[in-house]
Order: structure tokens, then sequence, then C-alpha cells
């Protein structure tokens, strides 16, 4: 009888735990993986997208992807700069600079919308696993979400030092948490204007 109680306990175990894994394995339908690699300088340049980058009513980022072999992660000590609120970079391994890019996403019709440097980390792709650096709102300033119906078709990019970027990936990291969340749950206040948007 007890043996019976413990088995049953532990399939039932092994079944939340399978739940809660494929719950946090979940994908927004609209995350892209855009393969590279892209070679990044200090001029503007433009990558335009095979497909269009689309909104949700999810947090979403634009990370670049670099080689967790060639770069280490250190606190910079440059704050609220232009492009960025993060203390964090990525120190390349082979000059020693503190890699600091910048991105204008590009909608539609043309109109640019420069995103903030918001987060950092790693991050596990079908093509392997990445330092991040994440391009998005501000959270600080009260807005968490894209307007809907905007599609970003490019970006500008550049950056303070020569880096080779592997891929870029639009991502809502944390879309498992509420995949069924629609724009009637999203407090209208936390959705960025579109006119201070753009």
């Amino acid at each position: 009888m007890i043996k019976q109680i413990y088995f049953h306990a532990l399939i039932i175990f092994a079944t939340l735990l399978g739940v809660a894994c494929s719950a946090q394995n979940k994908v927004a339908p609209v995350d892209q993986l855009i393969e590279g690699p892209f070679d990044i300088t200090s001029s503007w340049q433009r990558i335009d997208f095979k497909k269009p980058l689309k909104t949700i009513p999810h947090v979403q980022s634009l990370n670049i992807l670099l080689d967790t072999k060639k770069y280490k992660h250190v606190k910079a000590g440059v704050k609220n700069s232009n492009y960025s609120i993060m203390l964090d970079r990525y120190q390349s391994l082979i000059d020693g600079q503190n890699v600091e890019p910048e991105i204008i996403l590009i909608d539609k019709i043309g109109r640019e919308f420069k995103p903030l440097h918001t987060s950092i980390g790693v991050r596990y792709t079908s093509l392997g696993d990445y330092f991040f650096l994440g391009f998005g709102l501000s959270t600080r300033k009260g807005f968490f979400y894209y307007p809907k119906d905007v599609e970003f078709v490019a970006i500008k990019i550049r950056a303070n030092t020569s880096v080779k970027v592997e891929h870029l990936y639009w991502i809502a990291s944390r879309y498992y948490q509420a995949p069924n969340d629609t724009w009637n749950d999203v407090d209208p206040k936390k959705i960025i204007d579109i006119k201070a948007l753009f």
C-alpha cells in the first residue's frame, strides 16, 4: 500500500515537472531568430529582415547574440547613457574593448525608433548558447509594451568597436508565464504611445 502511494506520488510529481518544463519552453509565436553572422563597425549599417518583427502583448526585446568564447562579462560603470540603462557589458577577450552597440528599429512605413540596452545574460537557442545584449523599452519609465500592429522590417546598427554579431533574436522571453494574454489584458498606460515611439 505504501509502495503504491509512493509510486502514484512519484508519477504525479513527474507529470507536474513535465508540465512546468514544457510551459517554460513555450515560445511566443512571433519570436524570430535572424541568422548571421553580422560584422558590425562604428558606422551605421542596415539589416533588412526576411520576415517583419511583430508585436504582441508581452515584453519583447531584440537580442544581439555574441560568441561566449570571445567575450567576458564586466561592470562598465556607465549608467543611464543615451542608449543604455545597464551597468553590465561584454568585453572582448581579444582587444579588451567593451562592446557598446546601438540599434534603431525601422517599421514598415520607414519610421525609426531607438530602443535602450535593457538586459544582458545568456540566451539558449536552437543554434547554440550565446551571450546576449537585449534592446527594448525602458520599464523604468513605465512602458513595457510596443503598440499593437507595429511591425519592424529592418534595423540600423553600429557599435563603438568592430564586433561580430553571431545572430539577432526578437524574443518575448517571459511569454510562457502568460501565453494566453491578449491586448485586453494589458494596461493601456503601459503601452508606449505611438507618437512617442517614433
